[in-house]
């Protein structure tokens, strides 16, 4: 349950901000923020009490059983750290804006409270259609918030951003899907499953031509996501 009140705490300030007067919209903000960091430090307490253990943060909720998808949440050695990190940059953020952000606070508190669930459900999902739909979901409040609070240019830049990382988003998923499809083909019990574990496994029987396809689509929309060099633009 800890993994899912990180991702609901921001999400609730964030409904509490649009419903509130603006003049309380940094300080509800700043509160969502600062919630996190109390789950998190227990979480963190444990995993490293534990020495490591993967499976102590397991969630595992039903979905839509029909298509194999679980919201299946967990954290591991390298996940923990980005969710910290994320959990960290929150309030600094909101602290950071309290001067800066004169018009439209309401709307930039709520998205930028938004984007930190999004982004702690991008290092808690453990299955690749629940990532996926976190990793895309970032879009919206980052679209949102360079356009109405960017600099010069700002509109074009939100469209290019938008555009630009959808387009690796296609690639990327075009590659996960397969792993999927060839999962639910070669376990002979024709059942799609999404889960990280069972993916993973079934990508290892891949002949080694069908692995470097996968593994660019992959790195390629990723590439864009990130972004790399030369798709930095």
């Amino acid at each position: 349950m800890t993994l899912s009140l990180l991702i609901l705490i921001p999400l609730i300030a964030a409904a509490i901000v649009v419903g509130l007067p603006a003049q309380r919209a940094r300080t509800v903000a700043l509160i969502g923020t600062l919630l996190p960091i109390m789950p998190f430090g227990w979480m963190l307490t444990e995993f490293v009490w534990r020495d490591g253990a993967r499976d102590d943060f397991r969630e595992v909720h039903a979905w839509f059983k029909p298509l194999g998808l679980e919201c299946s949440l967990g954290a591991d050695t390298i996940s923990i750290l980005l969710i910290g990190l994320t959990i960290l940059l929150g309030p600094i953020c909101v602290l950071a804006s309290y001067t800066a952000i004169t018009e439209r606070i309401k709307t930039y508190y709520a998205w930028l409270l938004i984007l930190q669930a999004a982004m702690t459900g991008v290092f808690c999902a453990r299955d690749i259609i629940l990532f996926y739909i976190f990793f895309e979901f970032t879009l919206v409040p980052l679209y949102i918030l360079i356009n109405l609070y960017g600099s010069t240019n700002r509109r074009a830049a939100a469209t290019k951003f938008f555009l630009f990382t959808f387009t690796g988003s296609i690639i990327a998923l075009a590659g996960l899907v397969y792993i999927a499809w060839f999962q639910s083909t070669h376990s002979g019990r024709h059942v799609w499953t999404f889960e990280f574990a069972q993916l993973r496994d079934a990508a290892r029987q891949m002949s080694p031509g069908t692995q470097a396809w996968v593994f660019w689509a992959l790195m390629i929309g990723f590439a864009v996501k990130v972004p790399l060099f030369p798709l930095h633009t």
